[in-house]
């Protein structure tokens, strides 16, 4: 009984051909998913600053909110808890301006910088702090 080659020959070229096409294609995605990774860190990174800029904001407010005239033109550290300048993988400072204006209203400029592993960035936001009559002082418009 002998067992015929003939359709057999060729086979295992073939398929190390194409095991070695499949290896480079896969090893040239490798670039495309550090690449990625990378993108998702800065956002990530430019996500937290939002948020750390967006709650320096609201402590500014809250303190124009009660005391408009004894808010001080210049620059205002970070308001919150310090341990929040630390997450997300990285190391955050916030800086807040407030410039001079009239009894009105003042320009609120707040810069956040970030340093995580080999990336940095910065992000600055600028907003119009005006002073909201609290409710119940008499002020407020629906009284």
């Amino acid at each position: 009984m002998s067992i015929s080659l003939r359709g057999q020959q060729g086979w295992m070229l073939l398929e190390t051909i194409l095991l070695g096409l499949i290896l480079i294609v896969a090893a040239s995605c490798l670039p495309l998913y550090q690449q990625s990774i990378a993108l998702r860190q800065a956002d990530g990174a430019r996500t937290t600053a939002l948020f750390l800029a967006r709650e320096e904001y609201s402590r500014i407010q809250w303190r124009a909110d009660h005391n408009f005239s004894a808010l001080p033109a210049g620059d205002i550290g970070w308001l919150g808890a310090p341990a929040v300048l630390h997450g997300n993988g990285g190391a955050y400072d916030v800086c807040a301006v407030v410039g001079s204006g009239d009894d009105v209203s003042r320009l609120l400029t707040v810069s956040v910088y970030w340093q995580s592993g080999s990336q940095h960035g910065l992000v600055t936001f600028e907003r119009l702090l005006v002073a909201h009559p609290l409710k119940g002082s008499g002020d407020y418009a629906g009284e």
